[in-house]
């Protein structure tokens, strides 16, 4: 069960910030893009990214970055939004071989998933989602992933039954090295993002999949917490930022979460890791509070 808390920031600190980057209309062109993007993304159930193989005909055919799965078609409507850096494209731009994350609506009636939006990616955001694409194997499930139909495959001719073997556990390096900062941030662009926000939630990750967070509160009547999540959502650590995949099984982080329509879960606008001595203060301040508080 997620508690809303109040997150402020004054007009004025948040104008300076602005005034600092980049001229106010190039400014407010650039957030009316991202508002626009966040909310087409938000409509999405699950996100697959690869190269494009082709669009025809109102469809689209992506071959994703992981070896073990097979093309995926997806319904391609001729408004799709089309978003590539700070700024949107035209579905014209989706060459054969460009680098791609999908944002799809689950199939129905044995249609083809019909695309939210498409974000283009550069070649550090198209090696970032290969290797996480190929560090484990696809999870095909109604909810994350678009159903796709396996190739039959032969019958195989009989074969001794080889003793078993205990799986060996994943390597930690697995997980690119995100827990060190990768980039500065200052007060008032974190303040800026999580004023965004209209709650927080404190706790231990307990799993991070396609499109989802799965957070245990440090609140012990609260349950279990599921938040939709983007890989281009910020993670802050200390005064640096951070890759998503620092979040691994058990990191103990805030949440900071917006909430959606009464039939949408809430979507993660901003994690942010604690500390060891943080995370204990706030687990001991939060564990006994009462449900519904």
């Amino acid at each position: 069960m997620l508690r809303r808390k109040l997150i402020g920031i004054s007009g004025g600190l948040a104008l300076s910030l602005v005034s600092l980057s980049v001229p106010a209309s190039s400014q407010a062109a650039n957030n009316a893009v991202a508002q626009k993007k966040a909310s087409d993304i938000a409509q999405a159930n699950g996100f697959q990214a690869g190269q494009v193989k082709s669009v025809s005909g109102g469809t689209l055919t992506l071959t994703p970055y992981n070896g073990a799965s097979n093309m995926t078609q997806f319904y391609l409507p001729s408004n799709t939004p089309v978003y590539q850096g700070t700024g949107a494209i035209t579905t014209a731009g989706l060459m054969p071989g460009v680098d791609v994350r999908v944002h799809y609506k689950n199939a129905t009636g044995g249609q083809n998933p019909q695309i939210a939006a498409i974000e283009v990616l550069n070649k550090e955001e198209a090696n970032a989602a290969r290797a996480q694409a190929n560090a484990a194997p696809p999870q095909m499930t109604a909810q994350n992933q678009p159903p796709i139909a396996p190739a039959p495959a032969p019958t195989p001719a009989p074969a001794p039954v080889p003793p078993p073997v205990q799986a060996q556990p994943q390597p930690q390096a697995q997980w690119p090295s995100g827990n060190a900062p990768t980039a500065q941030v200052s007060p008032q662009q974190k303040q800026s993002i999580i004023s965004r926000a209209s709650g927080s939630q404190p706790g231990k990750i307990d799993k991070v999949a396609a499109g989802y967070l799965m957070l245990k509160p440090y609140q012990r009547a609260a349950g279990e917490a599921t938040l939709r999540f983007d890989p281009n959502t910020p993670v802050y650590q200390g005064n640096g930022a951070v890759s998503w995949q620092a979040l691994q099984s058990g990191t103990d982080v805030r949440v900071y979460y917006k909430e959606s329509g009464k039939h949408e879960k809430p979507k993660v606008v901003a994690v942010e890791i604690l500390n060891a001595r943080q995370a204990r203060q706030t687990e001991r301040s939060e564990r006994d509070i009462p449900r519904g508080q």
